[in-house]
């Protein structure tokens, strides 16, 4: 299970941001990132050298997005598994997390949503990596 971005969950709760239908996105993040899930909000808080890949085309879109309601009320957010295509050797670190946000095709609007810690830390080699997210949802709303 991921930890939420406090205004990724604003931003839904705001109807800012539709999970089913918009454009959302997962990126590897090395280690040297730092996690601020209060005041990180935007793509450009992280900077480009914890992220894998050459600016926005190494974000993948997580396909077969849903939801999972109780009591009429959506509780956890859910997706099929993302496969990031080739993944070379960046500087010389392991991929130790998953950054799911809202693509908007601009760093500075495009709302971080979660950051998902690896079962285990990947060294990446030029294959493929493959991310599925736990069962439990992508993000869980209900605090369970």
């Amino acid at each position: 299970m991921s930890s939420p971005y406090r205004a990724g969950l604003n931003a839904f709760a705001n109807k800012e941001i539709d999970w089913d239908t918009d454009d959302i996105r997962a990126i590897l993040i090395s280690p040297d990132y730092t996690a601020d899930f209060d005041a990180h909000d935007m793509l450009n808080d992280v900077i480009a050298g914890d992220r894998y890949g050459a600016g926005p085309e190494a974000a993948v879109a997580i396909p077969t997005r849903g939801y999972t309601t109780a009591a009429g009320i959506i509780v956890r957010l859910t997706g099929g598994a993302v496969t990031f295509p080739s993944v070379a050797l960046h500087e010389a670190q392991d991929v130790v997390s998953i950054l799911v946000y809202y693509h908007t095709g601009v760093e500075s609007t495009s709302n971080l949503l979660a950051l998902d810690t690896l079962v285990g830390d990947v060294t990446p080699d030029g294959n493929n990596i493959v991310w599925t997210p736990s069962a439990s949802g992508i993000i869980v709303l209900d605090g369970a």
